[in-house]
């Protein structure tokens, strides 16, 4: 008896609101359909997706927001008179320059560096040289004053140009320097 009373709930109350819904489900769905052929016509789903940070908003909202960039679009423009095709031609003559400019440099780059090696080079050269030179003065210096008796050294300083010539004399039986230089000439 109480199975009888449920089942004729169930087909007088349950199934037809179960029906009713599957065929509003079903008149939902084929609309959906035709509203996205007719949509896919307008716009494609993927620039869709590309919109999908404004899913949600009214209508109100998103002519809200169009209106307001196309306000800051009309105050760029009037503030900036220039075409965009005048700007884009103007960036592309200026990186062409820039990059002339830069290829330029690098060619001086390279330059300067091949120079700053042939100065290294130089520089060692003339050290060396300087350094040999400074030995053979010295030697020869000091083979003159032995014949006298006198020793000493040269001291050279290129950097301020100073030539330094230090001696000792003989000294005499008193232990005093001897004060007679004409030894020296």
């Amino acid at each position: 008896q109480e199975k009888t009373h449920y089942e004729g709930v169930m087909t007088t109350k349950v199934l037809p609101d179960i029906k009713t819904a599957e065929a509003e489900y079903a008149d939902l769905q084929q609309r959906r359909q035709e509203y996205f052929k007719k949509a896919s016509i307008i716009c494609s789903e993927s620039d869709m997706e590309a919109l999908s940070h404004v899913a949600g908003s009214t209508p109100e909202q998103l002519s809200a927001k169009i209106n307001r960039l196309k306000q800051r679009f009309d105050q760029e423009s009037r503030r900036y008179a220039e075409s965009i095709d005048d700007l884009r031609a103007l960036h592309d003559k200026k990186e062409r320059k820039i990059l002339r400019k830069q290829q330029l440099y690098a060619g001086f780059r390279v330059k300067l560096n091949s120079c700053q090696k042939a100065l290294d080079l130089r520089w060692k050269k003339f050290q060396r040289n300087a350094g040999l030179l400074k030995r053979q003065l010295t030697w020869l210096f000091n083979e003159h004053l032995g014949k006298k008796g006198i020793s000493g050294f040269i001291n050279v300083d290129y950097k301020s140009k100073v030539l330094s010539v230090e001696l000792t004399m003989p000294q005499d039986a008193s232990r005093d320097t001897v004060r007679d230089t004409r030894g020296l000439s």
